[in-house]
This record gives structure tokens, sequence and C-alpha cells, in this order.
């Protein structure tokens, strides 16, 4: 069993900016985000939420950004046109 020293652990916990708790639950939900400007289209994409037990404040992290940078990135990837004002991308996470 690996044993940690609690500044470590943490480091890594989710911290509410609202009140500075560490009573974090992380929740994974669905999210669309819209993508473009002047063809706009949403994609399709999952996520870590906080939420904080002791404010009830709900935030996103470092990890729901990358998870959203990454896949815009996959869409670019894939050379998928904006011709539809509407287009769901759940491959995209797969």
């Amino acid at each position: 069993m690996c044993e940690y020293p609690a500044q470590d652990v943490r480091e890594w916990l989710p911290t509410c900016g609202q009140c500075g708790s560490t009573n974090v639950d992380v929740m994974w939900e669905d999210h669309r985000i819209l993508y473009g400007v002047s063809s706009p289209v949403y994609i399709d994409v999952r996520h870590p939420v906080n939420y904080c037990n002791d404010c009830r404040f709900c935030f996103y992290d470092w990890r729901a950004e990358e998870i959203r940078d990454e896949t815009v990135k996959r869409y670019q990837a894939k050379g998928l046109t904006s011709t539809t004002s509407e287009r769901t991308l759940s491959s995209v996470n797969a």
C-alpha cells in the first residue's frame, strides 16, 4: 500500500475558490460547448465538476479545461467542417 504525506495529498485535492474548503465532491457531467464564430457547432463533452459541500459552490478546475481543450483539438484534427448550425460529436470523446 502506498502512503503519501498529507501535504502531497492536499496539493491535488480540489479546493473551493469561494470558501477555501477541500470538502469537495467531484461529479462527472455532460456538457455542450459552442465552438466557432461564423458557423458555430455544438460539441458534446464530459468533464468533472467540483461541488463544495461547505458553501455549495460549483466550479471547474484544470482537468475540465484540459478535457475541453483536447475535445476541440480532436474536432479540429478530424477535419470536420462547420457547414451545419448544430452537430453532436459524441464520437470525438470516445
